[in-house]
């Protein structure tokens, strides 16, 4: 199972536990990105994700296959929110499964820095005195 997804439902890690599971498996690490209560000192009330659908998910996609080749994992599994997301919501989740930790880590970075450098997907923050 080796996933890139765009959805405006919120993400519930424990739903993608069973899909995640693998006999040669030795590491499964997950990184929950979540919006924050606070930016630039004010107080948030949601963040709007915009989304060029069809170049997003390619880019997502991409990046799904550069990392099980370059880091041989067994499964990779990403997940990006569009549309509004609120404070304590989980914007990005990303689960890797590998033999060893050490790859799961190392692919866990990669991913969320190429998302934020080459996947169209921007987000405006809504502050609660914009509301």
């Amino acid at each position: 199972m080796n996933k890139a997804i765009l959805q405006q439902q919120k993400i519930i890690p424990a739903d993608y536990e069973e899909l995640l599971f693998s006999d040669e498996g030795g590491a499964v690490v997950t990184f929950s990105g979540r919006v924050r209560k606070t930016s630039s000192s004010q107080i948030v009330s949601h963040i709007i994700y915009e989304v060029y659908n069809t170049m997003a998910q390619k880019e997502l996609e991409k990046i799904v296959a550069t990392v099980i080749n370059d880091w041989s994992l067994l499964k990779c599994l990403i997940i990006h929110r569009i549309g509004s997301v609120l404070v304590g919501e989980i914007a990005l989740y990303v689960a890797i499964v590998s033999k060893h930790r050490k790859e799961s880590f190392k692919a866990i970075e990669y991913i969320v820095d190429e998302i934020k450098r080459s996947v169209p997907i921007w987000k405006k923050e809504i502050f609660a005195n914009e509301r």
